[in-house]
């Protein structure tokens, strides 16, 4: 008697363990066939709408045409230093003063923020300034 109930609960054993593998069969089979292309397209979805891309915008602006008293970016050559605190400088409209503490160099194009503010000459109020790094400026557009 005790040998045929070890060989029942073995036999429901094996019934509950090959019932398990054919439920997951038939799942990974439902899975795999049809409902692969809806679960690719709902994750891109989802990680569309759950991971916002943070794209910043750069807005460069000509001294010309910039409006006064308003941080904007700017490219500009410096030319020449006047003061320890001040250099000529020019972008493709115009010339001005850059007023700064730091050191530039000379006929080197730069990345500047800053206040433009208009007395006899153009004069930007240096915020931030970086030299042009062309590989991050395209990074930035696109």
């Amino acid at each position: 008697m005790v040998e045929i109930n070890q060989t029942d609960n073995e036999i429901q054993d094996k019934d509950v363990q090959t019932n398990g593998i054919i439920n997951q069969q038939t799942n990974n089979k439902i899975i795999d066939s049809s409902n692969i292309s809806l679960a690719f397209e709902s994750s891109l979805v989802l990680k569309g709408t759950k991971y916002m891309k943070n794209k910043s915008k750069l807005e460069i602006c000509f001294l010309k045409y910039s409006p006064l008293n308003v941080v904007k970016a700017f490219f500009i050559t410096v030319t020449k230093q006047i003061s320890p605190v001040k250099w000529f400088g020019y972008d493709s409209s115009c010339r001005c003063i850059l007023e700064t503490n730091v050191r530039l160099v000379p006929l080197k194009r730069y990345e500047v923020y800053g206040r433009l503010r208009k007395t006899k000459y153009l004069i930007v109020e240096v915020l931030r300034i970086y030299p042009i790094n062309y590989k991050d400026l395209i990074y930035q557009v696109l």
